[in-house]
């Protein structure tokens, strides 16, 4: 029991980034003409519902989380990004139960 303990211990960091890693290039294979830096963590129950336009750019180390379907709400949870848009480092943005969208730069 204690050695498959360690064992989970020792495997859940690699997995957690290799889930990580898989999401990040799901959202960039979605929006190939975003720039988004890595690592960037990705959360979503469908991938599209992250809609990036544009040279959108995404700084290190944020996290985005968009939930198309909530058990609190009836409405679609949906992330839109015009083009020529940014998101700083370090940022956190939800959405779920409504849309979020983030407006160009000008």
């Amino acid at each position: 029991m204690k050695a498959t303990f360690i064992i989970k211990a020792l495997l859940r960091g690699p997995l957690l980034n290799l889930r990580h890693w898989l999401r990040h290039f799901q959202v960039m294979a979605h929006n190939p003409k975003a720039l988004i830096s890595f690592p960037v963590v990705f959360q979503y129950d469908k991938v599209t519902a992250i809609e990036l336009g544009k040279n959108v750019v995404i700084g290190l180390f944020s996290e985005i989380s968009v939930y198309a379907k909530s058990p609190f709400s009836n409405a679609s949870g949906q992330f839109i990004a015009e083009d020529r848009s940014a998101i700083g480092s370090h940022a956190n943005i939800r959405a779920a139960g409504g849309r979020s969208i983030l407006e160009k730069i000008l």
